[in-house]
């Protein structure tokens, strides 16, 4: 059910970029992705891998880099051979400096690099930025700074969180000091939500809801293998996601809000409601097929976007529902495409992988 989740974030996202018309919607998809991802980290460090970082690591890399750098050629295609990018998106203006080929090869740099889009996370801290770009950075997947946010703090579950629920529920602690002093004292909202510190308390968020859900697991059996249940919590969690978002955006409310925090709050009711959830047949395969989509499609969006921005002349409208639409079709066609050529095939690795730990 997770699988489906993660697709249905996706969307939420890709809407909120190519649509244009809804407030806050990816922000709060981006968080809610956070806590299902550590969620899931922390339950492979303690189940499958031990927490032996070299074929941790490895799974990793095979699960994110090969799809994201095929993202980044077809990226790169796309806008060299589209007409007024910088129109579209600021981060289109290919001037590739030390910075910017660094980000888009490694891709974690991302997660220390700032520029008009992205804050340093030492912002909050007064440091001074030797890794700001005056400007906008050029990324192929505009998006990957979150894949790069994701990244860091993966290390950081293994390396403390993930270890316990006190530990867990000692990051949140840290995390949630860090956005009280970010929201005292910066004169930049965004540090709530953008740098990896901020990405934390998601995390660890996610973290401890692994470890609440085995007391869950043990008492409900019975219930938790009912598909009905997991219908009902599937559809309670889409219901809980809209409006918490809708009475957010009403009010005019983002970050650094009741309902943006409480929207952790939320995800973690899904992943402790779903923990040990086994579909079966059809459901489940579709389950696990939209959860595999869910990274190429989040990864290729905005190109495509671009693409369907040329396909109809590129006008003034730069977003819509036309724009998404086609946009859309042509990630899910992208998404299909990386399932079959790249991600099929590197599974059997990873399972390998799994297999020799």
């Amino acid at each position: 059910m997770l699988g489906i989740i993660r697709f249905f974030l996706a969307t939420s996202v890709i809407i909120f970029h190519l649509v244009a018309k809804f407030p806050n919607l990816g922000l709060y998809a981006v968080n809610c992705f956070y806590v299902i991802s550590s969620y899931l980290i922390t339950m492979i460090l303690n189940r499958t891998y031990d927490f032996k970082l070299i074929p941790f690591a490895q799974n990793r890399f095979l699960r994110l880099f090969p799809l994201y750098w095929f993202a980044c050629i077809i990226g790169i295609i796309c806008i060299f051979f589209s007409n007024n990018t910088t129109d579209f998106h600021h981060s289109y203006g290919i001037h590739l400096s030390v910075k910017e080929l660094l980000g888009n090869v490694l891709l974690i740099p991302w997660a220390l690099l700032s520029d008009k889009i992205v804050i340093s996370p030492f912002y909050t801290f007064a440091i001074p930025e030797i890794l700001n770009f005056d400007g906008y950075m050029f990324r192929a997947v505009t998006s990957s700074w979150s894949i790069a946010v994701e990244i860091v703090c993966y290390f950081i579950l293994w390396s403390f969180v993930a270890r316990g629920y006190k530990r867990a529920m000692l990051a949140i602690l840290t995390s949630g000091i860090y956005h009280w002093y970010s929201i005292s004292v910066s004169d930049n909202i965004i540090t709530t939500y953008s740098p990896f510190l901020a990405a934390m308390l998601p995390f660890s968020i996610g973290s401890l809801g692994y470890f609440l859900s085995h007391s869950i697991e043990k008492k409900n059996k019975a219930l938790i293998k009912s598909t009905r249940y997991q219908i009902f919590s599937l559809f309670l969690f889409s219901f809980l996601f809209i409006t918490n978002w809708y009475i957010g955006w009403q009010r005019d409310e983002a970050f650094a809000s009741f309902h943006y925090y409480f929207n952790n709050i939320i995800a973690l009711g899904a992943v402790v409601a779903l923990h040990a959830t086994t579909l079966s047949g059809k459901i489940s395969r579709l389950a696990k097929f939209l959860g595999d989509l869910s990274y190429p499609i989040f990864l290729c969006h905005f190109f495509m976007g671009l693409a369907a921005w040329q396909l109809i002349g590129h006008p003034t409208e730069k977003n819509g529902w036309l724009i998404f639409s086609i946009g859309y079709g042509l990630s899910i066609c992208f998404g299909l495409i990386t399932i079959v050529l790249i991600d099929n095939p590197i599974s059997k690795i990873r399972d390998s992988i799994r297999s020799k730990r």
